[in-house]
């Protein structure tokens, strides 16, 4: 795998770049953006918004998490948190977030958010292989679908 970045957003927060993949002994290119979110938010986490394929926020904990169950628990405790601010609209990391574009579980389109987040985590439970694409240098990360909120732009911009 090989990344260059290809230019920066006019403000400098957004970066494009180009992924190159060797896939059956062909070159496979695909362009992302990546930039930083909430640098002055007070949070110690990284965070940031990415395009590709969907809108997503990417968080990298501060203290690197090495266990899927330690990892799972933390996504239940922030699920949890959400539920008390509710009917404030909130982002919540889920591992269905990544692992849908990966893998499609079957019926996965017809399943509630919460039933296939569950059918997800038993599935990484059994397929450990698969757990990979939830780290980012070996540390598990935070995805959340921004896709409903992709129209809030202009604030990401201000951020």
């Amino acid at each position: 795998m090989k990344t260059k970045a290809l230019m920066d957003n006019a403000s400098g927060s957004i970066t494009v770049y180009e992924l190159r993949i060797k896939h059956r002994g062909e070159w496979m290119r695909r362009r992302m953006s990546i930039g930083p979110l909430g640098e002055e938010a007070g949070s110690k986490s990284k965070c940031y918004y990415v395009i590709y394929d969907v809108h997503l926020v990417v968080k990298i904990p501060v203290n690197p998490i090495s266990e899927f169950e330690f990892y799972n628990q933390s996504i239940e405790k922030e699920g949890q948190i959400v539920e008390k601010l509710a009917p404030k609209e909130c982002i919540v990391p889920r591992v269905s977030t990544i692992m849908s574009m990966i893998h499609k579980l079957p019926d996965s389109a017809n399943l509630p958010v919460d039933r296939l987040e569950e059918k997800y985590v038993s599935w990484l439970r059994r397929k450990a292989k698969y757990q990979k694409y939830l780290k980012i240098k070996n540390t598990f990360v935070f995805f959340m679908d921004f896709s409903k909120y992709y129209f809030l732009s202009h604030i990401i911009d201000n951020l």
